[in-house]
C-alpha cells in the first residue's frame, strides 16, 4: 500500500515538471531578416527619367558679329599752286596774321623764278596795320637747311637790326624789316639760287613757321 502511494506521488511530480518545462521555454524568435525584402527601393531610380536627370542648361545664343567699320579717309589738304613770275619780279604781300600772299590775297608756298633772269626782284608790301616792333615782316633768302640757324642767330640783332645777324654768310639776300602799310624790295642774284634748295622767309621771331616758301628756278 505504501509502495503504491509513493509511485503515485512520483508520477505526479514528473507530470508537473513536464508542464513547467513546456511553459518556461522561450517563444521562437521570428526571422525578421528573412521577412525583409531582398533589395531596398531606390527612390531616385523609381522616379521618371525627366525628374531623375538634372535639367540641361540651355546653350547661350550666338553673339552676332558686328562688321568692323573702316574709318573714313582723312581729307587731303589742298596745296596752293606755285606762283610763277611772268617777268623778273614778283609782288609779295605780308599780313598781320603772319602770312605771305600774292596780289590776289592767295597763299604763296612757292615762287618760280624764270631761269632767263639775271636778277630777280621781290617787291614786298606789309598790308597790315601793326607796327614793326609788334608785327614786323621782311623777306630773307637762304638755303632750306639754313633757315632755322639764320632765324636763331637774328634774334640777338633785335628789330633795329631787322632780326638778322650782321654779315651772316648763310643769307643770300634780305630786305629790311617793315611795319603795317610800309613797302620794301629785295634783289636776288639768280645764279646763286639756280642750283635749287633755297627758301624765302620772314626772320621776325616765330614768323618763319608760317611765313615760309620755296624759290625755284625754271
Amino acid at each position: 500500500m505504501k509502495k503504491t502511494a509513493l509511485a503515485s506521488l512520483l508520477l505526479l511530480a514528473l507530470v508537473a515538471c513536464s508542464k513547467n518545462e513546456q511553459t518556461t521555454q522561450p517563444a521562437p524568435v521570428e526571422n525578421k531578416v528573412a521577412e525583409q525584402p531582398a533589395t531596398q527601393p531606390n527612390p531616385v531610380a523609381d522616379l521618371p527619367a525627366a525628374q531623375s536627370a538634372p535639367a540641361a542648361e540651355p546653350a547661350p545664343a550666338p553673339v552676332a558679329e558686328t562688321p568692323a567699320v573702316e574709318p573714313a579717309p582723312a581729307p587731303v589738304a589742298e596745296t596752293a599752286p606755285a606762283a610763277t613770275a611772268t617777268g623778273c619780279s614778283f609782288d609779295l604781300k605780308g599780313t598781320d596774321t603772319m602770312t605771305y600772299t600774292d596780289a590776289a590775297g592767295k597763299p604763296v608756298p612757292e615762287i618760280v623764278v624764270p631761269a632767263s633772269c639775271q636778277d630777280f626782284t621781290i617787291n614786298f608790301e606789309h598790308t597790315g596795320k601793326m607796327p614793326k616792333a609788334a608785327m614786323g615782316h621782311n623777306v630773307v633768302i637762304a638755303k632750306s637747311a639754313d633757315v632755322k640757324a639764320v632765324s636763331a642767330a637774328g634774334v640777338k640783332a633785335g628789330v633795329k637790326g631787322d632780326y638778322l645777324q650782321a654779315g651772316d654768310p648763310k643769307v643770300v639776300a634780305a630786305s629790311k624789316m617793315v611795319g603795317g602799310g610800309e613797302k620794301t624790295t629785295v634783289k636776288v642774284p639768280v645764279a646763286k639760287i639756280k642750283e635749287g634748295g633755297y627758301d624765302f622767309f620772314c626772320s621776325f621771331p616765330g614768323h618763319e613757321i608760317k611765313m615760309h616758301g620755296k624759290l625755284t628756278v625754271k
